[in-house]
């Protein structure tokens, strides 16, 4: 999954569970202090977490805008055979989907 997203969610977890979320060494010691866990570490796990449930729920998170791997995966998606126009857009948002996922793999 995308390391970007993935440290976006924990930022936001740490923020609505505690103090805010910085790269300040201190800010970590003192979490620690009162927790007894590696809040960095546990926020980014929740983030990961997160992001597992809604992809086994069916759904994906994908960029607002359209990455170019995205749009070469709808340019090279075979579509002139489909006579429904509707499976024809089916086929290039699934097409879109996958090359978001792949993209966030890596």
């Amino acid at each position: 999954m995308n390391k970007q997203l993935i440290e976006a969610m924990a930022r936001a977890v740490a923020g609505h569970y505690g103090p805010s979320y910085d790269d300040s060494p201190d800010v970590f010691k003192t979490i620690h202090k009162y927790t007894n866990t590696d809040t960095k570490e546990d926020h980014r796990d929740a983030a990961q977490a997160a992001l597992q449930a809604i992809t086994d729920a069916g759904f994906a998170v994908a960029p607002l805008e359209p990455t170019n791997n995205m749009t070469q995966a709808a340019y090279d998606q075979e579509t002139e055979q489909i006579q429904d126009y509707f499976e024809q857009y089916e086929a290039v948002y699934k097409a879109m989907i996958q090359a978001a996922q792949e993209a966030s793999d890596e």
